[in-house]
């Protein structure tokens, strides 16, 4: 399998992890049941456009409604763009530290700093990024803050380090709600819910 046991997959469990992680998991499973439905990458042709390449950070977000986000602080706005940022960063590295730097303990949506972890036991995850496509506020207070998002996961190959099976995922879009709050002074992401 890729990297994943049975006692991790089961620890992939709460909308925000769950979500964020979805077309991972979906390819992840289809690979490891049937093969089927899975995007091959020939091993002497990988796509050059991908490998190597270094995605540009979310930070350029479009935003649904420019008076939207003028409601909602500076602080969870800088806090959502650098959550999107620190899963890129988890995608290219493996490591988790900024995703639950910017996160409270509890919340599903650290469960993909695990995934990320756990998928390069035995894999690399190439190309791909993660990037802010909208965002509109639902409600706001001084510390805290409910957004509608939407995220698209850019195209990524799967590379098996001991099969060297490649595999494409990813080049999806996740909608979530996402709630943020100041925690210890700090703003954080407190908790995603599916939409």
């Amino acid at each position: 399998m890729i990297g994943f046991t049975f006692r991790a997959m089961r620890k992939i469990y709460g909308i925000g992890g769950l979500l964020l992680l979805l077309p991972l998991v979906i390819s992840a499973v289809i690979a490891s049941s049937t093969g089927e439905g899975v995007l091959s990458i020939p091993n002497s042709n990988p796509n050059p456009d991908l490998i190597g390449s270094s995605p540009s950070p979310s930070s350029t977000a479009i935003f649904s409604s420019t008076d939207a986000m003028a409601d909602i602080p500076a602080g969870a706005n800088t806090v959502l763009i650098a959550y999107v940022d620190a899963l890129t960063d988890g995608l290219h590295t493996g490591k988790g530290e900024a995703i639950r730097a910017l996160t409270v303990p509890g919340c599903a949506c650290r469960i993909i700093a695990e995934s990320f972890e756990l998928i390069y036991l035995n894999s690399n995850l190439l190309g791909g990024s993660y990037r802010l496509v909208s965002a509109t506020a639902m409600s706001s207070s001084p510390t805290s803050a409910r957004v509608r998002v939407r995220i698209h996961l850019g195209a990524v190959i799967h590379v098996n380090r001991h099969t060297n099976v490649r595999e494409m995922w990813g080049n999806t879009d996740i909608e979530a709600i996402f709630t943020l709050a100041i925690v210890n002074g700090k703003w954080k992401v407190e908790k995603t819910e599916s939409v």
